[in-house]
């Protein structure tokens, strides 16, 4: 089954996050894959545009 994907808010569909586990960010502008990283408690996360943003308070409630 293929992910589906959503366009971030606030970013101007630059970025999309999948919806489902595993969940990925990819660049709209490039089709890339973002890394992921994890802070000291283990929350992942990526960075966008500079800044470092939980996978979390990416997802849409």
């Amino acid at each position: 089954m293929e992910p589906t994907f959503v366009s971030i808010p606030g970013f101007d569909g630059k970025y999309e996050i999948s919806i489902t586990e595993p969940h990925e960010v990819i660049d709209t502008t490039t089709g890339l894959v973002l890394d992921e990283w994890y802070n000291c408690c283990g929350e992942e996360a990526v960075l966008l545009d500079g800044e470092l943003y939980l996978i979390t308070e990416l997802l849409p409630n």
